[in-house]
């Protein structure tokens, strides 16, 4: 979990720390400055560049911040200009030699005692590295991974996006919620980093699960016939290889979830000649057929799940 999150929407910047939310004045761009001066990484043998820190974005419009430029005053997307959380723990993934070194950083307070905030952060790597070792096996299909984890017994609920989980579990609508936060090929997922800025959660575990992408689309079409491939942007970039070598030529449009462009091209809201990028499950599900399977660029497409609890329940 983040120890800070920097905020800047609408005008107003803001600190979220230990639950609670504040405003102050100072520019964002002063803020996040004073904030990183209080940390000095350094680096050692065997780590990569980047150890903690502050990690976030700045929109397209906070150019104006620093140049007198017309901008947008309003903006259809109902996101900050601008976000940056301030992670003292990491982990980092090597995807070429299949490793992950988890990194904990301690920011030195004179008043208390060296050696308890040096423990502390021993501790909290031994609860990462516990995490990432949950014992998942890598063979289950992925329509049912969620079998193995969450409470025992509990029912699922399924959600189209990251933010709808993490609404759901810090209002108590849900006990625990699971969603991508990287893929090998895909990188970051971005909706979920945005959602985690704005619901607070526990992180209980970490997971890898292989994730198999396939072109679906309705009976009697075949690979000549498309003309659009839908599918969440994540799915549409772990193909990108695929893509720009067999439909180089045709849009690609990006949906909220793969299995629910799956469903809206079965139900007739896509027309005939289209057809998404989803799981092998989804034919089923909706009568759909296989025009290629297993279209992601890498062998191994592993996608890193986090399981999540309401913040400070037991």
């Amino acid at each position: 979990n983040p120890q800070k999150i920097l905020n800047h929407k609408d005008g107003q910047s803001s600190i979220a720390e230990n639950g609670k939310s504040i405003y102050v004045d100072t520019p964002f761009l002063d803020l996040l400055r004073e904030t990183q001066s209080q940390y000095n990484m350094k680096k050692l043998p065997e780590t990569p560049s980047f150890t903690g820190g502050l990690v976030g974005y700045l929109g397209y419009e906070t150019i104006a911040w620093v140049e007198d430029i017309p901008i947008h005053d309003k903006s259809q997307l109902d996101v900050p200009d601008s976000v940056f959380m301030l992670f003292e723990d990491m982990i980092a993934f090597d995807h070429l030699k299949g490793s992950a070194l988890v990194i904990s950083n301690v920011n030195v307070d004179s008043s208390r005692d060296l050696k308890e905030q040096f423990d502390l952060a021993h501790e909290r790597i031994d609860e990462i590295g516990e995490a990432l070792h949950s014992g998942v096996d890598y063979r289950t299909p992925v329509h049912e991974f969620t079998h193995n984890h969450g409470p025992e017994g509990s029912e699922i609920v399924y959600q189209i996006s990251s933010e709808h989980v993490l609404a759901g579990v810090e209002s108590d609508e849900t006990d625990y919620g699971i969603f991508a936060i990287e893929n090998a090929q895909g990188g970051v997922v971005i909706e979920s980093v945005e959602a985690l800025a704005k619901h607070s959660c526990d992180i209980i575990e970490m997971f890898h699960i292989p994730v198999d992408q396939n072109l679906l689309g309705l009976a009697g079409v075949h690979v000549s016939d498309v003309t659009e491939i839908h599918s969440h942007q994540q799915a549409l970039r772990q193909c990108k290889d695929y893509l720009s070598e067999h439909f180089w030529t045709r849009p690609l449009i990006e949906e909220d979830d793969t299995a629910e462009a799956a469903r809206r091209l079965s139900e007739g809201k896509l027309p005939h000649t289209e057809d998404v990028i989803a799981n092998k499950a989804c034919t089923d599900l909706y009568d759909l057929e296989i025009l290629q399977e297993s279209i992601h660029d890498l062998k191994h497409n592993l996608t890193l799940f986090l399981g999540v609890k309401k913040l400070g329940d037991s």
